[in-house]
């Protein structure tokens, strides 16, 4: 389903939580890349605990992004609806 956003329009309920989620799926990404980044700077030779940490890492982003704790999603979805976006939500 194609949904045209605009300032005048709002998304129905279900499209504004699709697009919530969607969202914070797209912080979790970048919060992820950031804890691997750091990661990197530690030193660690052990593949278990690399693969252990990445788990942590993956879970970290995830729950992080849900309660936006850096508000990256709340400014996507500002973004999208202010300019006047055109979004695919599934």
């Amino acid at each position: 389903m194609k949904t045209s956003i605009t300032n005048d329009v709002q998304l129905n309920p279900v499209d504004d939580f699709k697009l919530l989620k969607k969202a914070q799926e797209m912080e979790a990404v970048f919060l992820e890349y950031m804890m691997k980044a750091m990661r990197k700077t530690l030193d660690s030779e052990a593949q278990a605990l690399e693969i252990y940490q990445h788990f942590i890492d993956v879970q970290f982003a995830q729950l992080t992004a849900q309660i936006g704790f850096l508000g990256i999603a709340d400014l996507t979805i500002d973004y999208l609806k202010n300019n006047n976006k055109i979004l695919q939500i599934e």
